[in-house]
């Protein structure tokens, strides 16, 4: 069952879209505390997960948000470089690259 906003109207196909950026998705009360955006997130199918800047996705405190099921997955960013190295990490959570702009 979809997640929407207003639950007694029916949305359109446009209205259907979520949005959510990894730190309300990775937010926690203590370090220690639950992830509480995340589990309403995670209790559901998605069918399309476009992750933006996904060279973030290897840090430690986003590495959650990959744990998101979805048929598809797209990560999107400018620069592919991470200062610890882990651009590999990447591929491992999301799927390999399949498109390159030289």
């Amino acid at each position: 069952m979809p997640y929407y906003s207003q639950p007694e109207k029916i949305p359109t196909l446009l209205e259907a879209i979520t949005l959510a950026t990894y730190q309300i998705l990775s937010y926690r009360a203590s370090k220690d505390g639950e992830f509480p955006h995340f589990q309403l997130f995670n209790a559901r199918s998605w069918g399309l997960i476009i992750y933006d800047e996904v060279h973030l996705l290897p840090a430690p405190i986003f590495r959650i948000t990959a744990e998101l099921q979805a048929r598809r997955r797209l990560g999107l960013t400018a620069t592919l470089i991470r200062e610890d190295g882990k651009e590999g990490d990447v591929f491992a959570l999301i799927g390999p690259k399949r498109y390159d702009v030289p």
